[in-house]
């Protein structure tokens, strides 16, 4: 048995026998051998897989490294990989959301440890999501079907219906063309405001203050020089950091990856399991940032949502802005309260400290939505130069 990457996991993977037992009873009775290749993606030992793998059709992740894996299995090479008997295609591990997803030829099954902290199920939200969307739109978008959901042994399990369908490309002119004239003003429609809420009631405390901490923070010292002017920069052009933002029942996790398109040019929603009240605009900023801010889909985008949306002056540009900035301030004032601890505060559990990784993981994220802020603040300029205002050019390293 390997050293796998994920042994938090093994709970799920071992009871994938036991569900395809109760749930997928017209499989056939043969089961396929898997190889535990680094711990991420589970494949089969099965040669079939290599040239899906060559083409692409597997999710991304280490193609090459899988491939030869397999290779050297087969060869007789290597031996020791873990292994699991399972129906299954592929097994694909969700490390962040503590879920595993299992891939068949005509249904998709996931399976996440039961949280004695959550009292509704995991599931539901995905079973409500869909069944609104469903009722909503009726066929013009469409929603893998829920088979089974339930419980069993501490695990939460759901199996839906896998649809022939692939990710949309951004690249590719008639999805641009879908997701613009079709996806865009169904969920413009869609997503009714439930209520308003302030940056102060999002954050927990006054966005002033968070800027404010950030600004003479040790972690903001720190960071390069160029990085340091941007922030001050974006500190500067924002005039109300307590803006107002609309919350809704949304998708939750509109990216390229959920947003599908079938062999006859249907659109197709999948992965339901964030449905919930979010913040309206991050739904919309996904999207614009995957086709590109400054485009074609993020200008339309921005001119439908100030109409719907827009309130106090806080355009979409706005809104995005304002949120970006402050998670990145409220990350530097974390970094700097875990970097500042005195040496008799070092008994503190690691729950109640910053590890070195994620303050990695924090000083990361800082830059990336830096650059999204860059980029907004460089398209709300474009829009303020159209009728004269001044503009400002930033750069980050």
């Amino acid at each position: 048995m390997s050293d796998h990457a994920y042994p938090q996991f093994d709970d799920l993977i071992s009871a994938l026998p036991a569900l395809e037992a109760k749930l997928l009873k017209g499989l056939p009775a043969k089961s396929r051998t898997f190889l535990d290749i680094n711990g991420k993606y589970w494949f089969p030992g099965d040669l079939s897989l290599i040239p899906k793998i060559i083409l692409g059709q597997t999710p991304s992740g280490y193609r090459k490294q899988q491939l030869l894996s397999i290779l050297n299995y087969f060869l007789g090479k290597s031996t020791d990989f873990r292994r699991l008997h399972s129906h299954a295609e592929l097994i694909f591990v969700k490390a962040e959301s503590n879920k595993i997803r299992v891939l068949y030829p005509d249904f998709i099954l996931k399976v996440v440890r039961k949280q004695s902290d959550c009292e509704t199920p995991w599931f539901t939200k995905e079973i409500e999501g869909r069944k609104v969307m469903r009722d909503t739109f009726g066929g013009e978008i469409r929603v893998p079907r829920v088979i089974a959901s339930g419980e069993q042994n501490g695990l939460y399990y759901l199996l839906e219906e896998r649809l022939n369908c692939r990710p949309v490309n951004q690249d590719d002119t008639q999805d641009r063309q879908k997701i613009k004239q079709k996806l865009l003003p169904l969920l413009m429609d869609w997503y009714k405001p439930i209520r308003w809420d302030s940056m102060a009631h999002i954050f927990g405390e006054q966005p002033e203050a968070i800027v404010e901490k950030a600004l003479t923070s040790s972690a903001i010292t720190q960071m390069e020089p160029e990085t340091v002017q941007v922030f001050h920069d974006i500190a500067d052009y924002i005039d109300n950091y307590n803006i107002e933002v609309p919350v809704a029942m949304v998708h939750g996790d509109m990216n390229l990856l959920n947003i599908c398109v079938t062999p006859k040019g249907k659109l197709v929603l999948v992965d339901w399991e964030k449905w919930g009240k979010h913040l309206i605009f991050i739904e919309f900023i996904y999207l614009a940032r995957a086709f590109g801010l400054g485009g074609d889909i993020h200008r339309q985008i921005r001119q439908s949502y100030n109409r719907r949306f827009a309130v106090s002056c806080a355009s979409f540009d706005d809104q995005a802005l304002v949120y970006y900035f402050l998670k990145c301030s409220q990350k530097l004032v974390k970094i700097s309260e875990a970097q500042d601890v005195k040496p008799r505060q070092r008994h503190l559990t690691a729950s109640s400290r910053m590890k070195a990784r994620d303050i990695s993981e924090s000083r990361a994220y800082i830059l990336r939505k830096l650059n999204v802020c860059r980029e907004l603040l460089r398209e709300i300029n474009k829009t303020h130069e159209s009728v004269g205002s001044k503009k400002q050019e930033l750069s980050l390293s």
